[in-house]
C-alpha cells in the first residue's frame, strides 16, 4: 500500500540502489532512482518529490553540487545526504555546502534508522 510519498534515491552504486529502492517500497513509498546527479536533477525538475537521498560520490556533478542545486532551484525540498565517508552532525553545520542538508547518514547504516529518519521527515 502506497502512502502518497515519493522518494528520488540518486545514488551510483547499482546494488545500493535497488536494495534500498526495494526497502523503501516495501515501506510504502514510491521510489525514483538515479544513477547520476544530471539523471537525478532532471527527474526532480520534472517530478514532485517529497525527498531526495543523495550520495556524495557521483559521476559527472558531485553530491555537494547537486545539493547546491537542488536547493537553489527548490529550496524546501529535502535532502538526506547518505554517505560512505564519515561525516559527523558537526562537520555537517560546519561545512557551508552541506549545511542545507536535512540530515546527513553514513554508511554502512541501519535501514531500521534511516526508515525511522524517512518517517520523522515525512510524517
Amino acid at each position: 500500500m502506497l502512502n502518497g510519498k515519493t522518494i528520488l534515491l540518486i545514488e551510483d552504486d547499482e546494488e545500493m540502489r535497488d536494495e534500498l529502492g526495494g526497502v523503501l517500497s516495501g515501506q510504502g513509498y514510491a521510489i525514483m532512482s538515479a544513477g547520476d546527479g544530471g539523471t537525478g536533477l532532471a527527474f526532480l525538475r520534472e517530478n514532485r518529490c517529497d525527498l531526495v537521498l543523495l550520495d556524495l560520490k557521483l559521476p559527472g556533478l558531485n553530491g555537494r553540487e547537486i545539493l547546491r542545486i537542488i536547493k537553489r532551484e527548490h529550496p524546501r525540498q529535502k535532502v538526506f545526504i547518505v554517505t560512505g565517508s564519515t561525516l559527523s552532525g558537526v562537520r555537517q553545520t560546519a561545512d557551508p555546502v552541506l549545511a542545507p542538508a536535512d540530515a546527513v547518514i553514513n554508511k554502512p547504516f541501519r535501514v531500521e534508522d534511516l526508515i525511522g529518519l524517512i518517517t520523522e521527515a515525512l510524517g
